[in-house]
């Protein structure tokens, strides 16, 4: 086994999140580029953004950039190109992706041209049966229903419909999309050991990539979020946004500066709106491993 989970972080953490509570974990969307771009694409293109995120989310793999920077792009051009029917998304989408990936161009294009034998899809977004969605689409794909772009998918229809104004809470059923960044924050956290680690010194000989090509250890990662999930009454992609934001300073040179940056890199009002002792306590176990 490539990793395994560490009982003792898995309780702390979820005790962490229990006490953290919903309504701060969903502060955090606010704060992500991801929402800000969605609600970009909301302003000028309207009922349809939940499904232009949705078709996006399915081929956001192999960036040449940060996800961050991506979203933003993205949203900037699609707004200037907003599509007016099903059809269309996929070409706005598809054009768009041209512009902005370098990387497996083609095979992307593919994947997205599959939709056009699976329209039904986008109705049934409009409806908001998330699992339907998932299944639907994953049929549609060829791919696995946990897969990191299925279940990626699936948020950025619920980024969509809360740029539209409706708040909703995402099923307990559906967990988090593993990428790299929550790989390496769950073994920062502590919730994860990784085989072999005990001569590693630095973050960058962490072998988080071979963990990304393990299906063993991406379905131990899902169930140990997944249990994380019940024991806190958090739904799993409602906290992947926290651990997605926070994982992006899991190579601080210590707690104090992951504290500082997250504050630079959000502004002031994270402050206020989460409170200063849930940000340090946020940092200190997601963020376990750091000095």
């Amino acid at each position: 086994m490539l990793i395994k989970v560490v009982n003792d972080r898995l309780t702390r953490i979820s005790n962490m999140f229990s006490e953290l509570g919903l309504d701060r974990v969903k502060v955090f969307e606010d704060f992500d580029p991801q929402l800000r771009a969605a609600k970009l694409i909301s302003y000028r293109c309207s009922s349809l953004t939940p499904h232009i995120l949705f078709t996006n989310a399915l081929v956001t793999y192999q960036l040449s950039m940060d996800g961050e920077t991506y979203w933003m792009k993205f949203a900037e051009l699609v707004s200037d190109l907003c599509p007016s029917s099903y059809d269309d998304v996929l070409e706005v989408v598809i054009k768009v992706l041209k512009k902005l990936h370098k990387f497996a161009v083609n095979e992307k294009e593919k994947r997205l041209n599959k939709l056009r034998l699976c329209m039904d899809i986008y109705d049934l977004i409009s409806g908001g049966d998330f699992n339907l969605i998932r299944s639907r689409v994953s049929k549609c794909l060829g791919a696995g229903i946990n897969d990191k772009t299925i279940v990626f998918s699936i948020k950025m229809i619920y980024y969509g419909v809360k740029s539209l104004g409706r708040d909703i809470l995402l099923p307990f059923d559906i967990p988090i999309p593993i990428d790299r960044r929550v790989v390496k924050i769950s073994y920062t956290s502590g919730l994860i050991d990784i085989e072999g680690l005990s001569h590693y010194t630095s973050d960058k000989y962490v072998p988080y990539d071979k963990v990304i090509r393990s299906k063993q250890s991406l379905n131990i990662l899902r169930d140990a979020w997944s249990k994380v999930s019940l024991e806190s009454s958090i739904p799993p992609l409602h906290l992947d946004t926290v651990l997605w934001l926070i994982g992006k300073y899991c190579s601080s040179g210590s707690k104090t500066q992951a504290f500082n940056s997250l504050i630079h890199d959000l502004g002031e009002e994270i402050l206020e709106r989460v409170g200063i002792r849930y940000l340090k306590m946020l940092i200190h176990e997601l963020l376990y491993r750091l000095p």
